[in-house]
């Protein structure tokens, strides 16, 4: 597991769709690799949220999380991200092309 971007871990603990262990399980990796993490465990939730006051945690967690994470240093600028993603666009078409001639 080579991971390294934040995460946000939501889990019912009485989840029968992925059980609880995969989460204690992920949790250990991503510690080993010093990634972070958060975690909202709701107690007595199953895989699809049953309650609406979980649903509203779970969206206000998911929420506040991206917030944190998300959000965008001072010196990057519009015109930036512009040119980032146009960077990104021109480099996928690069590799189609190539991927195309190549077969």
């Amino acid at each position: 597991m080579n991971w390294r971007s934040p995460v946000l871990l939501i889990h019912g603990d009485d989840d029968r769709n992925v059980p609880f262990e995969q989460t204690i399980d992920l949790i250990e990796k991503l510690r080993a690799q010093n990634v972070a993490f958060e975690e909202l465990i709701i107690p007595d939730e199953i895989h699809d949220l049953l309650r609406w006051s979980d649903w509203i945690r779970a969206y206000r967690a998911a929420t506040e999380f991206f917030d944190r994470r998300l959000a965008a240093p001072a010196e990057i600028t519009s015109e930036n991200v512009l040119r980032f993603i146009a960077g990104k666009i021109c480099c996928r078409y690069q590799l189609s092309t190539l991927t195309y001639r190549v077969r």
